[in-house]
């Protein structure tokens, strides 16, 4: 049976969980929005085609075409355990997404499928949500940081207020996107009124180009709709 080689295992002091979820608060689920993991000990499970050696030799020519023996290996599919984060020795701060940010359970299967095997390469569908990496606690050297209040006080506020501010960037996006089409949606039933407009043959100015009544048409009908609500939608 396939197992997880030995690492150490740590698990979050009490203390600083509940440090956690009096900053972060608590999701839907009464769990911690925030927590945070050891990187030996958290896992997630995963599917697809695993490699696994079968105890055999088989000749083989290698790359001076030379004839070798190596191991024989064959493809097993199947869900695992494997380390969230290969096995990292430090700690992560993690946030919590709820499931419908990874869309449906249809939608999960689907774009998640092993292509050979039909198993959910990311793992079954995360149906009380799941925990996001937000930051490695390491120092520039890559050296762990031991837990304590003021990493926990600093870096969570600061992931909240940085998530909020591109939250209002998506809203203010999509509003002018709205107004964007909203604009040519006006133009466009302009346009459909002006090519709609009589036809009143070329009509001579002293001076001037020729110019037809279409186009003093079209002049009043852009004066006129101009001033019409962006939802005027009675000109079809």
């Amino acid at each position: 049976m396939w197992s997880i080689l030995k690492h150490e295992r740590r698990q979050c002091p009490p203390e600083f969980h509940q440090r956690l979820r009096d900053i972060g608060g608590i999701n839907r689920y009464d769990g911690n929005n925030f927590r945070v993991v050891w990187g030996q000990t958290e896992r997630d499970i995963v599917g697809g085609l695993w490699m696994e050696p079968t105890g055999k030799l088989k000749m083989q020519l290698n790359p001076r075409g030379q004839i070798i023996q190596v191991p024989e290996v064959t493809e097993i599919a199947e869900m695992r355990l494997v380390m969230k984060y290969d096995g990292r020795a430090c700690w992560f701060l993690e946030r919590w997404f709820p499931p419908e940010t990874y869309g449906t359970e249809t939608q999960w299967f689907r774009e998640n499928a092993c292509p050979r095997s039909g198993l959910p390469l990311l793992g079954p569908y995360p149906s009380a949500g799941f925990y996001e990496a937000c930051y490695p606690l390491v120092r520039s050297d890559g050296g762990a940081i031991e837990l304590n209040d003021y990493v926990l006080d600093a870096l969570v506020p600061l992931i909240i207020r940085s998530q909020a501010v591109s939250e209002w960037e998506r809203r203010a996006l999509r509003a002018a996107m709205r107004e964007k089409r909203a604009a040519e949606e006006h133009d466009r039933r302009v346009q459909r009124y002006v090519d709609r407009a009589p036809f009143g043959g070329p009509i001579s100015y002293a001076g001037q180009l020729n110019r037809t009544n279409r186009v003093a048409h079209a002049k009043l009908a852009k004066k006129i709709l101009r001033g019409l609500p962006k939802r005027f939608g009675q000109i079809q």
